[in-house]
């Protein structure tokens, strides 16, 4: 492996675009009848294609012969951005910035159909420099394309908004990210045994929905195989813990005994203390949920051993959740084996004082 993944397998076409079926659908449609608005904005999170993707489309209708031919001087001259301009607006945000960046938007492109701006993480730009855009959009050239990037749409003006075409990247689920991880694996001729597939699957649920923090970390993990790291020494280091822990302590704090026993080996095996809670806050939002609903479909979605809380007071679980999200805020700021114990010795007294009380 002799390159990073992430810039390994960075698609080149529309084609090779991983996942965002309609997206590649309705742009499709655009390069085949040749017709575009003059504005658009890709939103989503990070590590969703935003940018790749707009470079793409772009370097797709700027082409003159046939989509990303490769071989006509659009092609041969998109990385000198002469037609193209990408500019990341983060840096780039004064008004006096973007008159700069649009001080030739008057004159035709050179080489290319098209001339293409675009400007990533435009939620950056000044209140004055969003107005200067405005009276840029509203007068723009039918020659001229303008794409916008963000992963907070919410700070760009509905005025911008409303003058663009709005295109939603979202995140990639956890079976997609998995199966693309699994192809790329492949392609790389990469042979996982039984004891590294649990990574490959805590990469998919830990990369939130990122294909780029997917493969990042996938080449990291792949780094620490190749370096003959025992699997469980890597499975620590990336806090890859197994589920009965939270179980246990979960039933420790809800049957009221061998609680200290139980924080005792979670320290021991230096278990990332936050998401011990974030696991246990997940096994009680199933619980609520099944408890709530209690439709026999939902059994197949959400895999929990719900028999252990079946008896359960619903209200009772309820609080338990508020206590554990107030100790999540508490494990942020600090993070340690005092902090951890001294929380759930919390939630526990207030738990049992709570379901007291219930009874």
């Amino acid at each position: 492996m002799k390159d990073f993944l992430y810039k390994k397998y960075k698609p080149k076409n529309i084609k090779d675009f991983f996942g965002h079926r309609v997206i590649k659908k309705i742009f499709n449609i655009f390069i085949k009848k040749k017709i575009f608005p003059s504005n658009f904005i890709f939103y989503g999170e990070k590590g969703t294609g935003k940018t790749t993707f707009a470079r793409i489309f772009s370097k797709s209708i700027m082409c003159i012969k046939k989509n990303s031919c490769e071989s006509c001087k659009s092609c041969t001259n998109f990385s000198k951005k002469i037609d193209f301009i990408e500019i990341d607006a983060a840096s780039n945000r004064k008004v006096e910035d973007i008159n700069k960046i649009f001080e030739n938007v008057m004159y035709r492109p050179l080489f290319s159909n098209y001339k293409v701006y675009i400007l990533d993480e435009v939620h950056m730009l000044s209140k004055h420099a969003f107005n200067s855009m405005l009276n840029l959009l509203e007068n723009i050239s039918n020659y001229v394309k303008v794409v916008m990037i963000t992963t907070d749409i919410k700070k760009v003006p509905k005025t911008i908004l409303s003058r663009c075409f709005k295109i939603f990247f979202k995140r990639f689920s956890y079976n997609e990210t998995l199966l693309y991880l699994k192809t790329i694996l492949k392609k790389e001729n990469i042979l996982l045994f039984n004891s590294n597939k649990s990574i490959i699957k805590y990469i998919a649920l830990n990369s939130k929905g990122s294909l780029r923090d997917a493969l990042v970390q996938l080449n990291y993990i792949y780094m620490l195989i190749k370096s003959k790291i025992n699997i469980n020494e890597i499975k620590k280091h990336l806090d890859i813990f197994k589920n009965r822990y939270a179980y246990c302590l979960l039933d420790c704090i809800i049957k009221k005994k061998n609680l200290i026993k139980t924080v005792k080996k979670i320290i021991y095996n230096n278990i990332n203390f936050k998401n011990i809670y974030i696991k246990i806050l997940e096994i009680a939002n199933k619980i609520i949920i099944l408890k709530e609903i209690q439709i026999k479909k939902m059994f197949v979605f959400i895999k929990i051993k719900y028999k252990l809380y079946k008896n359960i007071n619903l209200n009772c679980i309820i609080k338990l959740r508020e206590y554990l999200i107030e100790e999540i805020y508490s494990i942020n700021l600090v993070n340690n084996a005092e902090n951890f114990l001294a929380g759930i010795l919390k939630i526990n007294y207030k738990y049992n004082k709570y379901t007291q009380g219930q009874t």
